[in-house]
């Protein structure tokens, strides 16, 4: 059962984790986060990503060492890395748009599994800087397919007392029908003002000190 009223809570609750315990992750969780990324969008419809789990120990290890962060790729028990498939895309598209699309594709399903992930109790670090020529010989990719990110998973280890991460106003970001046109005429009609309030909300709920 989750203790998340809607989509809403969990998208603005989730935050990044560095830390795990050693517990492992169900199978039934893992899934569920990777059947939502196969839902994810994708552009014209090629399905252009794979993905590869990680949980051996050893695997994990030489994993770590291609990546600056590699305590959390070591503490995860479970690691998972997103994969495009480049020929699949370029069958529909040509390289150039094909290797942007790929990247769209990943953002929206990685998105996915780390709001999945969350809902059930998970916590995730979504790393993106890795030695990509190293990882694929490490793992055996195709030539054709290349690593996009690697997303660490497991329980925290930890709940951090609440710290607001820095975010910018809506105002300050968003813009009416052009660019030059400022969302602040309209912001005070918008139905879920209830967001200038909410990250107390999300304070009481999800970061006290356990």
């Amino acid at each position: 059962m989750s203790e998340f009223n809607s989509t809403f809570e969990i998208a603005c609750s989730r935050r990044t984790c560095n830390a795990f315990k050693r517990a492992g992750v169900e199978r039934a969780k893992i899934g569920r986060i990777l059947e939502s990324a196969r839902w994810a969008p994708s552009p014209g419809a090629v399905q252009s990503l794979e993905f590869i789990v990680v949980e051996d120990p050893d695997v994990k290890e030489n994993v770590a060492k291609l990546v600056p962060l590699s305590k959390t790729i070591k503490q995860a028990p479970l690691n998972i890395v997103v994969l495009a498939n480049l020929t699949r895309a370029k069958s529909r598209y040509n390289a150039k748009d094909a290797q942007k699309y790929v990247l769209q594709e990943s953002a929206a399903c990685i998105e996915n599994m780390l709001l999945v992930a969350h809902e059930q109790g998970l916590g995730t670090c979504w790393i993106g800087e890795f030695q990509s020529a190293k990882l694929k010989s490490l793992l055996k990719i195709p030539e054709d397919i290349i690593p996009i990110a690697i997303i660490s998973i497991g329980y925290p280890q930890f709940v951090e007392e609440y710290k607001k991460p820095f975010k910018y106003k809506i105002t300050e970001i968003t813009f009416w029908n052009n660019y030059g046109t400022r969302v602040s005429p309209v912001y005070d009609k918008f139905e879920w003002m209830g967001l200038k309030n909410y990250s107390e909300t999300i304070k009481k709920r999800f970061f006290r000190r356990k």
